[in-house]
């Protein structure tokens, strides 16, 4: 009797669910074994043929409609913004997708690449835009235009609207997101280009009703709704955590940092440095003589402070730009 109580209690808390750390690693094992290696498609599409790489040290779980998924950031090797055709409103690549990985209702693991591209009328409680949902290469598995009154349509990539449009009469809307990026020239990135662009099309019914085709044949969600979130900065999910150009990082959110760091302020723990700032007042000719040692400077000299590169591109301090007219002697100091 004492066996099969035991034998019992095994098999209930085989049944337990599991753990997040155990959903992640079960995740990653799948996506390493499974995944990773899947053929690269050759379809000219920029997004697809960016080398990209799972952040799983700050993967995270959440409940989608049909049980628990995993939610992994992406790196990719080239920081690249989509944006709607025709709009100024453009999305880091890497702001705007993640790697999702859930087990479908046949208990079949899945991986799906998220990319969202929400437009200026969304907000946090509210997704407005597109969402793609392709396997990790690239292929595509299915897609939604998702409207401001939350009408939602079916999306399918251009090439593929082909063959319907000679099958059925339907209503159809087509849209083109295009990808922006730096090109590097002479050791310095250029001025941001449109490097590439994909289109997709929504049809409707003769009726004009919305398509509201959830799910796949490959075992996909429940909807958009298991997809609409964001990441912040800080690679949060649904985060609120903003890029802050004055201090020229991600603060809010769960950064643990509410405000630009006033270096000041903190000085009491370095009494080393404290010290050195207390002398800054002092120091002002020492400065200017170090500065006209090191330049030779005089009458003929012209220091110039500014930011950027050099002209060949690379950032080498103290850069001889030649001399004027006036025969004074020009160095640019980069800061």
């Amino acid at each position: 009797m004492l066996l099969l109580v035991n034998s019992c209690r095994k098999d209930k808390s085989q049944n337990l669910p599991l753990s997040k750390t155990e959903l992640i690693a079960e995740a990653q094992s799948y996506f390493k074994d499974e995944i990773v290696n899947l053929p690269q498609l050759n379809d000219n599409n920029l997004r697809h043929s960016l080398d990209k790489t799972p952040l799983w040290d700050k993967a995270s779980t959440r409940k989608i409609s049909i049980g628990d998924a995993v939610i992994v950031p992406i790196s990719y090797e080239q920081k690249i913004k989509i944006g709607y055709e025709d709009s100024k409103d453009e999305k880091e690549l890497e702001k705007t997708s993640y790697l999702m990985l859930y087990r479908d209702k046949e208990q079949k693991m899945q991986a799906e690449w998220v990319t969202l591209l929400p437009t200026a009328t969304s907000n946090g409680k509210k997704f407005v835009g597109t969402l793609i949902i392709e396997q990790w290469n690239g292929k595509f598995k299915r897609g939604y235009a998702i409207g401001d009154d939350e009408e939602i349509f079916s999306i399918e990539p251009s090439g593929e609207q082909i063959f319907k449009k000679i099958a059925y009469k339907r209503r159809e809307y087509c849209f083109t997101i295009n990808h922006y990026g730096y090109i590097r020239v002479g050791g310095y990135n250029g001025p941001q280009q449109l490097l590439g662009s994909e289109s997709f099309c929504s049809g409707t019914a003769n009726n004009g009703e919305t398509q509201k085709t959830y799910g796949s044949s490959e075992g996909g969600g429940g909807g958009p709704e298991d997809y609409t979130y964001t990441i912040d900065c800080n690679y949060a999910i649904n985060g609120t955590a903003t890029w802050n150009t004055d201090c020229q990082t991600c603060i809010g959110g769960n950064t643990g940092i509410t405000a630009c760091a006033d270096i000041k302020n903190q000085l009491d723990s370095f009494p080393c440095a404290k010290a050195l700032v207390n002398q800054m007042s002092s120091l002002n000719s020492d400065i200017s003589n170090l500065i006209n040692q090191a330049f030779n400077k005089n009458d003929k000299t012209n220091l110039v402070f500014k930011p950027g590169m050099n002209l060949a591109g690379t950032a080498i301090d103290g850069q001889y730009t030649g001399v004027n007219k006036s025969g004074d002697k020009s160095f640019i100091i980069l800061i």
